[in-house]
C-alpha cells in the first residue's frame, strides 16, 4: 500500500496582534524561529512548535518558542535579523501576527542568489543537492512565496550556494515541504529567464532594498545582457552595504576591463584581493580556490593591457608557484614573452603548457573527483557533473590550441620555420582542424619556407638577376626581388613582368 500524505494542519486565528521587533537574545536562535511574549502565546491560542504568519510589508511565517519571563508583558517578538528581511521590517517597527493555516507545498521553484550563486546548469536535475535542501526543509521550516531561505549545501563538493528566493510556490500560501514535495531550480539557461530573474529580484527588493545579495544577483544579470552602467551600479551598492565585498569588487574590475578603465580595474581587483575571505593555503573547498586564481588572473590581464608586461609576468609567476598546472596561465605568459620579443623564453613556457597532460591540469572539477573518490568512495557523480567534466576537457583542448599556435609564432620569429610548421601542423591535425589562426599561419609559413631559396635567371637583354624559387605547382604567385617582379607559371618556369627600378 502506498504511503499518503497527511491533510493535518493547525487551525488559524483571524485576528492579528500587533508586536514590537526586538533582536534576539540568543545568537544561535535558529533563523526560522520567533520568541513571543507569553501572555501574547496565551492570547492567540499558541503553543511550542506552532506556526505563525507574520505580515510585514510581505507576508512570511516563523515558528513559535516562548521568549523568557522578563519579555512577559511587553508585547515584543524576537526576530533573527536574516529572518527580518522575509518582511521586510526591522527592530523597533511592528509586526502582525496569528495563527497560521499551514498547507502542504506541492511544488517549490527555488532561484539561487547572491555571491555564491551557481550556475542553473550545473544545478539542473542535481538530486544530491535537492534532496539536501529538501532534508532541512522538511523539518517543520515554514515558507512563503518570495521568501528567502538560507541552506547550506554540500561544500565537499564545491557546492556552496546557500542563499535561495522562493521564486514559486504551490498552493501560493504559508506552506512545509515533506517527502512528495516537488523541489525544482529556476531555468534561466535561456535569455528571455533572465529577464524573470530580473523581475524577481527587484520584487524582492521592494520588501528589502538592503540585501546585498539581491544588488549583486541583478548586477550580475545586467553584466551578462552587457548593460555595464547598470551593473557598475549594483555592484557599488553592494560595496557601499558591505564594502568587504571581494564578489563585487572582483565583477566591478572586469566591467572596468570591459571599459578599457585599467586603472579603475586595477583597484577593484586590489581590493577584491584585500578582502577575498578565505587563505588560498588553507581551504579544502576547490571552487573557492578556483575564484580566487581567477581573480589573481584578472589582475594579471589587467597589468598586461596597461602595458606593464613586468608586472603582468610576476602575477602570474604567483599563481604558477601556487599552482604550476594552470595550462592557461602558461599561455598568457607565453603571449607577454612573446610581446616583449623574448622568443626563447615565450619556446619554453608554451612548451612547459604543453607537457600538461588532461588529468593534471588544475580545475574545480577534477579536485571535486578526487575528493569525491577519497572520502564518498559509494557516491555516484551526477548527469550534470559528468557533463562539467566534459567541458573541463573542451577548455583543455582549447589551451593545448592556443599552446601548439603560439609555440608555432615564437619559432616562426626567431626563423625556425620548420618548428613552427610543425607547431601548426600539430595544432591542425590532433587538435582542431579549422583554427582560422592557425590555418593561416600555416599558409604563410609555406611561402615563406619556399621562397627562401633564390636562383639566377637571365633576361632578354641578357642582365642576369637573383630571384626567389617557387615550390608550389599548382598556383601561380607573383615575387619581387632586387628590383624585379616575376610570375611563376605554375611550374619552375619564371617570367620576367617589369623593368629595373
Amino acid at each position: 500500500m502506498s504511503e499518503k500524505r497527511s491533510n493535518d494542519s493547525q487551525n488559524p486565528t483571524s485576528d492579528f496582534l500587533s508586536l514590537l521587533i526586538k533582536e534576539p537574545k540568543k545568537k544561535n536562535l535558529r533563523r526560522n524561529f520567533v520568541t513571543i511574549d507569553p501572555e501574547q502565546i496565551d492570547i492567540l491560542d499558541l503553543k511550542k512548535g506552532d506556526i505563525v504568519e507574520l505580515l510585514g510589508k510581505k507576508k512570511t511565517a516563523g515558528i513559535v518558542k516562548a521568549s523568557g519571563r522578563k519579555d512577559r508583558g511587553l508585547g515584543i517578538i524576537r526576530i533573527h535579523s536574516k529572518f527580518r528581511k522575509n518582511m521586510g521590517r526591522e527592530v523597533d517597527e511592528t509586526v502582525e501576527i496569528r495563527k497560521a493555516e499551514v498547507k502542504l507545498a506541492k511544488k517549490v521553484v527555488l532561484l539561487p542568489y547572491g555571491q555564491n550563486r551557481m550556475s542553473i546548469n550545473n544545478m539542473e536535475n542535481n538530486e544530491e543537492i535537492i534532496e539536501i535542501i529538501k532534508h532541512q526543509l522538511e523539518d517543520n521550516y515554514p515558507i512563503t512565496i518570495f521568501d528567502k531561505i538560507y541552506i547550506s549545501t554540500n561544500v565537499l563538493l564545491g557546492f556552496i550556494v546557500d542563499n535561495y528566493l522562493v521564486a514559486s510556490l504551490i498552493p501560493d500560501d504559508v506552506c512545509i515541504v515533506d517527502k512528495y514535495t516537488d523541489i525544482i531550480f529556476m531555468d534561466d539557461s535561456a535569455e528571455d529567464d533572465y529577464i524573470k530573474d530580473y523581475n524577481l529580484f527587484k520584487k524582492a527588493l521592494e520588501f528589502d532594498s538592503h540585501d546585498k545579495n539581491i544588488w549583486l544577483s541583478l548586477g550580475n544579470i545586467y553584466r551578462l545582457q552587457k548593460n555595464y552602467e547598470k551593473a557598475e551600479e549594483a555592484y557599488n551598492n553592494v560595496i557601499e552595504l558591505d564594502p568587504k565585498n571581494y564578489w563585487a569588487w572582483m565583477t566591478l574590475g572586469l566591467i572596468y576591463n570591459q571599459k578599457e578603465s585599467y586603472d579603475q580595474a586595477l583597484n577593484a581587483f586590489q581590493n577584491a584581493l584585500k578582502h577575498y575571505p578565505v587563505s588560498l593555503e588553507k581551504t579544502p573547498i576547490p571552487l573557492m580556490v578556483g575564484k580566487h586564481r581567477s581573480l589573481i588572473r584578472n589582475l594579471g590581464f589587467t597589468y598586461k593591457r596597461m602595458g606593464e608586461f613586468d608586472k603582468a609576468i610576476q602575477t602570474f609567476k604567483n599563481i604558477l608557484d601556487k599552482y604550476p598546472k594552470s595550462k592557461n596561465i602558461w599561455n598568457e605568459l607565453g603571449k607577454i614573452y612573446l610581446r616583449k620579443r623574448e622568443y626563447n623564453k615565450a619556446i619554453k613556457t608554451f612548451k612547459m603548457a604543453l607537457r600538461i597532460n588532461s588529468n593534471e591540469v588544475y580545475s574545480p572539477e577534477s579536485h571535486i573527483s578526487e575528493l569525491t573518490k577519497i572520502l564518498l568512495p559509494n557516491t555516484k557523480l551526477s548527469p550534470k557533473f559528468l557533463l562539467m567534466k566534459k567541458r573541463h576537457q573542451k577548455r583543455f583542448l582549447q589551451d593545448n590550441q592556443y599552446s601548439l599556435y603560439y609555440l608555432a609564432k615564437a619559432f616562426k620569429a626567431i626563423g625556425n620555420l620548420d618548428e613552427a610548421l610543425k607547431s601548426c601542423k600539430e595544432c591542425l591535425e590532433f587538435v582542431n582542424p579549422n583554427f582560422e589562426k592557425a590555418l593561416k599561419l600555416q599558409s604563410e609559413l609555406l611561402v615563406n619556407r619556399n621562397h627562401k631559396t633564390t636562383s639566377t635567371g637571365e633576361n632578354e637583354n641578357g642582365v642576369k638577376y637573383d630571384f626567389f624559387l617557387h615550390a608550389g605547382v599548382d598556383e601561380t604567385l607573383t615575387a619581387e626581388y632586387g628590383g624585379w617582379v616575376f610570375i611563376c607559371d605554375g611550374g619552375n618556369h619564371w617570367h620576367n613582368a617589369s623593368h629595373a627600378k
